[in-house]
């Protein structure tokens, strides 16, 4: 009998551990999929600044956090991406950019993107 109990709670264990294991995939997919949806909003703001050229201006509000947790944003014009990172680990998104002048400094949730002289601005 002794060894039945044991059994259960050895089952029920292994069950538990892979139940716990398996919600934390579904928040981080969770997780990949709001970064995306930010990063790809960004990038289609600052890719249509770009097309369009001198002149353009469009204000546009991003969330407060992702899935309830912080997140920054780091730029690589050289390269032609934004990143979108989140959580204690580190973990992000990259989006592809059309321009690499582009200046970025966002600070708040309310965004301005604008294209004065072919450089990109992002505010």
């Amino acid at each position: 009998m002794v060894a039945f109990v044991g059994f259960l709670v050895i089952l029920f264990l292994v069950f538990a551990g892979a139940s716990i294991q398996r919600q934390g995939e579904v928040l981080r997919s969770q997780y990949l999929v709001e970064a995306e949806r930010i990063g790809t909003l960004v990038a289609t703001h600052i890719n249509t600044a770009a097309s369009v050229g001198d002149g353009y201006s469009a204000n546009f509000t991003l969330p407060p956090d992702l899935q309830g947790a912080p997140y920054y944003f780091l730029s690589f014009p050289e390269e032609e991406r934004i990143v979108v990172v989140w959580g204690t680990q580190n973990a992000s998104f990259s989006a592809p950019v059309s321009t690499s002048q582009l200046l970025f400094n966002v600070t708040s949730t309310s965004v301005r993107v604008r294209n004065q002289q072919g450089i990109v601005y992002v505010e």
